[in-house]
C-alpha cells in the first residue's frame, strides 16, 4: 500500500477518536445513550456510510472524562467484499477540560478493544476508505481564506490497542495480508516528548515484538532531523535500527544503522513471503542512506557462517532500468556456507 494511502486510513482511525471527543465535549452531562440515534446520523451524513452504536455511552466525569462506546461499527463501501470497514468492541477516550480554556483538546489517552479493521481496493485500485465520489480540488479566495474556522490544535498522548486485528485485501489480486494485534501502546508525555512504542502483532501467522522509541510528534509533523531506535525480534532474528530520518514526511534523509542476526535465514520466509535458503547463522550491519538516484548500504559487513563481505551496496532507481552497484571485499569465502 503506498504511503498516502496509510496517511488516509490513519486520518480515518483519528477522525473516529475524535468523534468520541466531541461527544465529551459537547454532552458533558446527562444520559449520552439518548443521543446515540444523532451521533450515527452525524457520522452517516458525513461520510455516507452507516455507522452503528449497539452498546451503551459511558460519561464519568471529572477535569479528565471518560467516554466509552461499546460495540461500534462503521459500514464498507457498497462495492466492498465485506459489510463493515470496522468493528470495536470498545472504544475508550479521556480527555482534558482546562485545555479546552485555550482552545486545544488534549486526549490523554485512547484504548481500542478488538478492533477489527478491513481495508481494500477493487479491482481499479479505489480504495474502500475513500467516502463518497472524489471531487476536483477548489482553490480558496480570499473571502474563503479570511472566513475559514481555524481548527483546534489537538494533542493525543498515548493509546492502546489489545487483541485487534488489520486485514488489507488487494482487489487486483485477491490477496489479504493479515495482522493481528496483540497488544499495542505508544504513547508521550507531550508532544515536545519521544514517543514510546511497544507491540506484539502476528503478521501473517508469523509473531513479531517490536518496542521503540521515536522522536517528538511536534518534530515529526515539522518535517524536522527525527530521531528512530527500533528494536525487532520474529521468527528467530533480531533487528535494531538505530539513527533519524532528515525529512519524516517525504521519506528523504535516511541515516539508519541497520543490524541483524539470526540463525538461519530460511526462519524468515513467512515473513518474506518467498521460500528463502535455509543459509547461516548470518550477521548484517550498515548504515542505509538515500540519495537522488536512489539508496545505498555504506559501511557493510556481512558474515555467512564463516564467510565474511564487506563494502558498498547502491540500488540506482534513476535511468533507464534501475540497476544494483556493489563494491565488495572478502577475507574468506567458503562455499560450504551457501549449500543447503
Amino acid at each position: 500500500m503506498q504511503r498516502h494511502h496509510v496517511l488516509k486510513i490513519v486520518a480515518g482511525l483519528v477522525g473516529l477518536v475524535l468523534l468520541s471527543v466531541i461527544i465529551a465535549v459537547i454532552y458533558v452531562s446527562g444520559n449520552l445513550n439518548q443521543h446515540k440515534n444523532k451521533i450515527e446520523t452525524m457520522v452517516e451524513e458525513a461520510t455516507g456510510r452507516e455507522m452503528l452504536i449497539e452498546g451503551d455511552l459511558h460519561l464519568g466525569l471529572s477535569l479528565i472524562p471518560t467516554v466509552a462506546i461499546d460495540g461500534v461499527s462503521f459500514g464498507n463501501a457498497t462495492w466492498g467484499t465485506q459489510p463493515r470497514m470496522a468493528t470495536v468492541k470498545s472504544i475508550e477516550v479521556k480527555v482534558a477540560l482546562l485545555p479546552l480554556l485555550s482552545g486545544n483538546i488534549q486526549v490523554d489517552s485512547v484504548i481500542l478493544i478488538e478492533p477489527d479493521i478491513f481495508i481494500e481496493t477493487d479491482a481499479g485500485g479505489r480504495g474502500n476508505w475513500v467516502f463518497g465520489e472524489s471531487q476536483p480540488e477548489q482553490t480558496a479566495g480570499p473571502e474563503d481564506e479570511a472566513g475559514a474556522p481555524e481548527l483546534p490544535a489537538v494533542g493525543v498522548q498515548e493509546i492502546e490497542i489489545s487483541e485487534g486485528r488489520f486485514r488489507y485485501r488487494d482487489g487486483e489480486s485477491g490477496q489479504t495480508t493479515t495482522l493481528v494485534i496483540e497488544r499495542l501502546s505508544a504513547g508521550a508525555e507531550d508532544t515536545n516528548s519521544p514517543l514510546k512504542l511497544d507491540l506484539a502483532v502476528a503478521y501473517n501467522d508469523h509473531a513479531i515484538d517490536a518496542s521503540a522509541t521515536l522522536g517528538a510528534i511536534k518534530i515529526l509533523l515539522a518535517n524536522q532531523a527525527y530521531p528512530l531506535q527500533l528494536t525487532v525480534d520474529s521468527a528467530g532474528a533480531q533487528i535494531t535500527i538505530n539513527g533519524e530520518l532528515g525529512q519524516p514526511l517525504e521519506g528523504k534523509g535516511l541515516a539508519l544503522d541497520i543490524a541483524m542476526k539470526t540463525d538461519s535465514l530460511g526462519t524468515l520466509s513467512g515473513l518474506a513471503g518467498t521460500e528463502l535458503p535455509a543459509l547461516g547463522p548470518i550477521e548484517v550491519s550498515a548504515r542505509l542512506a538515500d540519495s537522488d538516484s536512489g539508496y545505498q548500504l555504506e559501511g557493510l559487513k556481512a558474515r555467512v557462517g564463516k564467510t565474511d563481505v564487506s563494502g558498498r551496496l547502491a540500488a540506482v532507481l534513476t535511468g533507464e532500468r534501475p540497476r544494483v552497484e556493489a563494491q565488495l571485499t572478502s577475507t574468506n569465502i567458503d562455499l560450504a556456507d551457501f549449500t543447503t
